[in-house]
């Protein structure tokens, strides 16, 4: 049961709970009482696109790609990655600080080391799935700097292929939206 909302964790470690939760394949099944929920509680329980990836049955359960022996996390440093695929082909992953401090250094990634294989001159979309933005729109070489994570805080992105000639924009929209439509 989903622990968000409840008061023991803050909100960072909501999230990344939440988006353990998601990208595992687990039930979602709300545990706080939803009449006296924080907005920021139930900010996270409503984000659209982990639901997406938690209930579509195309999406596999997320596997972890690095930091997940001892060795490569006493290499790599405080970070673990859990990766899965959508049905469309695109990458979803989790980056996760699991220790009970703040990073001492700036984490940054290559599509590369994250399994991404992409065609000469293709190049790929990285959005933040939190707050939608773009974080870079980049090839499998380039370095993507997340920066310092709190403990227990995540970031999920979604790595989208996209043409050359794509549109670059910071945002990217929900189809939903009636307000991008017009």
């Amino acid at each position: 049961m989903l622990e968000i909302g409840n008061g023991g964790l803050n909100n960072e470690e909501e999230k990344s709970h939440f988006a353990l939760w998601a990208i595992s394949k687990a039930p979602l099944i709300i545990g706080a009482d939803l009449g006296s929920i924080s907005p920021q509680s139930l900010a996270i329980l409503k984000n659209k696109d982990l639901i997406d990836i938690n209930q579509d049955p195309k999406f596999p359960q997320a596997l972890c790609s690095r930091g997940c022996n001892w060795w490569d996390w006493l290499l790599r440093g405080q970070y673990v990655t859990y990766t899965t695929t959508t049905g469309e082909g695109d990458l979803v992953a989790l980056i996760l600080n699991w220790k009970p401090w703040a990073s001492f250094f700036d984490y940054s990634f290559t599509l590369g080391e994250l399994g991404v294989k992409l065609l000469p001159g293709q190049k790929a979309r990285v959005t933040n799935l939190w707050d939608k933005t773009v974080l870079d729109i980049t090839n499998t070489k380039t370095k993507i700097k997340v920066g310092k994570l709190a403990r227990h805080e995540s970031i999920v992105v979604k790595v989208s292929v996209v043409e050359n000639n794509a549109l670059t924009s910071d945002k990217y929209y929900d189809y939903e939206d009636d307000d991008f439509l017009y």
